[in-house]
């Protein structure tokens, strides 16, 4: 992946979190959109995590630690969607966090530069 490349992608991923959470706040929209968001980048996040080579043999707790965070956001967002009062809080909590990730993701993406092929 390019610089270029990289910093698009980051910037998409703010752009979209910024949009949900602006839609959010309309009137008569409520956490919709950062439960529907939530739900996209939890099932994104896990389909990478399952497709890691390396994820139990040997152990990967980082990873592991991921991929059980995003099942909680995909269980938050799904009982969201469904209305259930407890699932709101949390994935508003859960997509602060995926904000300030991909927040952080633009700083790197602007920051740092790739100098040698991988």
């Amino acid at each position: 992946m390019s610089n270029t490349q990289l910093t698009v992608a980051m910037l998409a991923v703010l752009a979209a979190h910024v949009a949900a959470l602006v839609a959010a706040l309309l009137p008569k929209r409520g956490a919709g959109p950062l439960l529907v968001l939530n739900l996209a980048v939890a099932g994104v996040l896990l389909v990478l995590v399952a497709s890691y080579p390396r994820l139990l043999d040997p152990v990967d707790w980082q990873l592991l630690g991921l991929a059980a965070f995003e099942l909680v956001a995909l269980a938050a967002a799904v009982a969201g969607l469904r209305r259930v009062g407890w699932a709101v809080p949390i994935s508003c909590i859960v997509f602060g966090l995926h904000f300030l990730a991909s927040a952080g993701a633009v700083a790197f993406a602007l920051t740092f530069r790739i100098t040698r092929l991988i």
